[in-house]
């Protein structure tokens, strides 16, 4: 292992096969897949585990303080200027159309970009298929670009409300604002023209 430790590409890989076999319709086929994953690398195996005890040892505490925890640990890491997100070059915004390259999208993964007034954009990839939304959850106000993302639903960090990112929906179908996404060649055209700049109002 390196001496900063497994990237975050790796840590939401083995968090997402985590949340996979842990699922009731888990099949032969997601189990046959998840080994080759850790046979690709010694380090994949490794970290799953890590991942594993860390997320039954934190299942054993009563929900109030594994809430509070989860929300402290958010905000320890976030405090840090490293996590504050960057429109990079490649990331392209006039106010209503955000055009960001795919390649600086992790597949399976999300990357957040700030577009105006304090307002971040979450975008998703998987493969060519791109999803946007709004970064901040209507739930407690989490970030949910940081939290687990297994292809089509992502776990907010602060507490766990789960969004498909597809459909904008979250837990109970409250509705998370959502952008219309065009892919064109290598780029990935987003719509924020009625992007929601005040808290707590989410259009879809």
């Amino acid at each position: 292992m390196s001496q900063s430790g497994p990237s975050l590409t790796l840590l939401n890989e083995a968090a997402c096969w985590l949340m996979r076999l842990r699922d009731a319709s888990v099949v032969e086929t997601d189990v046959a897949a998840w080994l080759a994953w850790c046979s690709a690398d010694p380090e994949n195996l490794r970290v799953f585990e890590s991942i594993e005890r860390f997320y039954d040892q934190l299942r054993t505490l009563p929900a109030d303080q594994r809430h509070a925890f989860l929300g402290s640990l958010q905000g320890a890491i976030c405090d840090s200027t490293e996590c504050e997100p960057q429109a990079e070059l490649a990331c392209q915004s006039d106010g209503t159309a955000l055009r960001v390259k795919l390649e600086d999208i992790p597949d399976s993964g999300c990357k957040i970009v700030a577009v105006r007034d304090g307002v971040r954009v979450a975008i998703f990839r998987v493969g060519c298929r791109v999803a946007a939304i709004n970064n901040r959850c209507p739930h407690a106000g989490g970030s949910l670009g940081d939290g687990i993302f297994d292809g089509t639903t992502v776990n907010c960090p602060r507490h766990g409300f789960r969004v498909d990112v597809w459909r904008g929906i979250g837990n109970a179908g409250k509705p998370v604002q959502r952008f219309p996404v065009r892919v064109s060649g290598d780029e990935a055209a987003i719509d924020v023209a009625n992007i929601a700049t005040r808290p707590g109002r989410w259009n879809t």
